[in-house]
């Protein structure tokens, strides 16, 4: 057991997201400098006709972490869940994570990111190793 913890979670449905850079979710979070482990789960549902996809990666304080992650759907109103965690090694202080649609990669249609969209943050409150936050 990895013993007490930093936590943070908070939820927000984001509605018209139609191009690359937008951001999803936010989350402000006070480390102790120890390794987080930030989750993100929802479902971006399409609104417009036909394919549609787009590409979302996590942030922190503007700078990507973790890699790009797809959502792809064949036509509007299929609802694409998904659950996207990355392991991250802040400084100690108050950092800002976002999910956002990632600049410079394909984007096509307007996407709806609702229901459950959660995104949850944890930092142990004392240094423990990391394997000891996923057994």
């Amino acid at each position: 057991s990895p013993g007490a913890m930093n936590y943070y979670t908070t939820t927000s449905p984001v509605a018209n997201v139609n191009g690359t850079g937008q951001t999803i979710a936010t989350a402000t979070f006070t480390s102790n400098g120890f390794p987080v482990y930030i989750t993100l789960n929802g479902d971006a549902n399409p609104v417009g006709a036909g394919e549609q996809f787009c590409y979302v990666q996590f942030y922190r304080d503007g700078t990507a972490i973790g890699n790009a992650f797809m959502i792809d759907c064949p036509s509007a109103n299929i609802n694409a869940c998904y659950n996207i965690t990355v392991f991250d090694t802040p400084t100690a202080g108050a950092h800002t994570y976002t999910l956002r649609t990632v600049a410079g990669k394909s984007f096509n249609g307007s996407f709806t990111f609702a229901n459950f969209n959660k995104e949850d943050i944890q930092e142990p409150a004392a240094k423990t190793k990391v394997s000891a936050l996923i057994s």
